[in-house]
């Protein structure tokens, strides 16, 4: 008989050589329930989402501000059509990346149930963006000023906007694209 042979007694791994007793007990971990698994997983899928809704909306707004600077700054455009022009010119290209990369949806573009309310929020942003940066142009000052009063009422609609878009708009469509194979 030689050692590793089941009819010595000797307990014997092939490839790890002789196993203790000490090896052969597995450590018992408390598990974590299927329910609560998918609680979690539902949680980490929606603070993912959040955090490229994040990304996206900071590019946008580094891209918002240097072109609302430009225009105002550098093209001397007076500050409320600057911010027209800045937002307008972020709008379809922040409707893309929210689509595709933060919500994973593509194919056929439904105007109605997707570009609508987009085109809505984006107004609601630019009208009240319009109105802090005309009172603060008026009260404060332009330059940086006109940027903070931007950057100001665009965050209060940004929270909203994600909501939105993730409850009505994208939430159902991207669960029923990662549910099919």
């Amino acid at each position: 008989m030689s050692v590793g042979d089941p009819a010595s007694g000797d307990a014997h791994d092939r490839h790890l050589g002789p196993v203790s007793p000490a090896r052969t007990i597995l450590p018992s971990y408390p598990t974590t329930p299927p329910s609560r698994r998918r609680k979690i997983a539902a949680v980490a899928e929606r603070l993912g989402v959040f955090g490229r809704y994040a990304t996206v909306s900071a590019a946008s707004l580094i891209t918002g501000h240097i072109l609302l600077y430009g225009f105002h700054v550098w093209m001397s455009i007076a500050p409320i059509p600057a911010n027209f022009l800045s937002t307008t010119s972020n709008t379809i290209l922040v409707f893309g990346a929210n689509r595709r990369w933060v919500w994973n949806v593509d194919g056929r573009i439904d105007v109605r149930r997707e570009v609508v309310p987009f085109i809505l929020f984006a107004l609601i942003g630019l009208a009240v963006s319009t109105a802090f940066v005309g009172i603060v142009a008026a009260t404060i000052g332009e330059g940086l000023w006109v940027n903070a009063a931007n950057l100001t009422a665009f965050g209060v609609v940004w929270m909203a906007r994600f909501f939105v878009l993730d409850r009505w708009i994208y939430g159902d469509r991207a669960a029923s694209t990662d549910a099919t194979p």
